[in-house]
């Protein structure tokens, strides 16, 4: 635990950095600060073994944002093709799926099938684009039998729920967000929920860039290569990134007492 981090941020607000299906490191954080408010900056789900149990908690209690890995799983529902076929299988929905079946035959589908895939596309990445059309086959038969299984096994409400997720949550000093919100982008732009262009998603979905001082304090994670970090300008601290999810840790701050807060993740 790390005392003293902004100094004059006083509120309830746990806020979570990337959770990526971490049930029982994000119990074991609640446990520690019992009166304060859950708060993700989004990715609720994927690589970690307990996605559903993750979203349960936080359709249950708490708030959340949206995330990148929350809107490929969307996208992925919904076939509504904002990213490829099978984007989200690069980034851990293989687990997720998983946590939402108790069933061999489901299970063994998910992984014969993701394994595959996998293979099929390493291969045809290493082809000319003219000579793919049977590898984009195959993995398309994969990629919608998988499809047709998560609609049958994820209960529409888990998607309705990340749906309803708001791209930023605002307070009178600080606003939280997925990934930093993107220099390039206009503050005011961003901050119109109404706004929801690719440039504009792109930005508080997937920025992995610079990060600008703005006039209020920025919670944001989606970068575990920077590992937990506080941006500083001259004395002044203007933003913090509470992913380590790279690092196979999970960390938070707590307004409360003024502290991040770091838990391995379980073995």
């Amino acid at each position: 635990m790390k005392k003293r981090v902004f100094h004059k941020i006083f509120t309830n607000y746990l806020i979570f950095g990337d959770i990526h299906g971490r049930y029982l490191e994000l119990k074991k954080i609640c446990e520690m600060c019992p009166n304060s408010i859950p708060v993700s900056v989004g990715d609720l789900m994927d690589r970690g073994p307990d996605s559903k149990k993750v979203l349960d908690f936080f359709m249950e209690k708490g708030l959340a944002v949206l995330g990148n890995h929350d809107h490929m799983m969307i996208d992925f529902y919904r076939n509504k093709k904002f990213y490829v076929s099978y984007c989200w299988f690069w980034n851990g929905a293989h687990n997720t799926l998983l946590s939402f079946t108790n069933n061999e035959k489901e299970k063994e589908l998910i992984n014969n099938n993701t394994k595959k895939f996998l293979e099929l596309e390493k291969e045809m990445t290493a082809l000319p684009k003219e000579q793919r059309t049977t590898y984009l086959n195959e993995i398309g038969i994969l990629i919608e039998e998988l499809r047709s299984l998560m609609q049958k096994i994820v209960d529409e409400k888990y998607i309705i729920f990340l749906e309803s997720l708001p791209k930023f949550i605002e307070t009178d000093d600080f606003i939280i967000t997925h990934a930093p919100i993107n220099p390039s982008i206009p503050f005011k732009s961003f901050l119109d929920e109404g706004k929801n262009d690719a440039k504009t998603d792109r930005s508080f979905l997937w920025n992995r860039g610079g990060i600008r001082k703005q006039k209020k304090i920025q919670f944001h994670g989606h970068n575990s290569n920077r590992k937990p970090r506080i941006f500083v300008k001259g004395n002044e601290a203007f933003a913090i990134n509470l992913d380590s999810s790279k690092g196979e840790i999970l960390t938070a701050y707590d307004g409360e007492s003024d502290t991040l807060i770091s838990v391995p993740w379980e073995k």
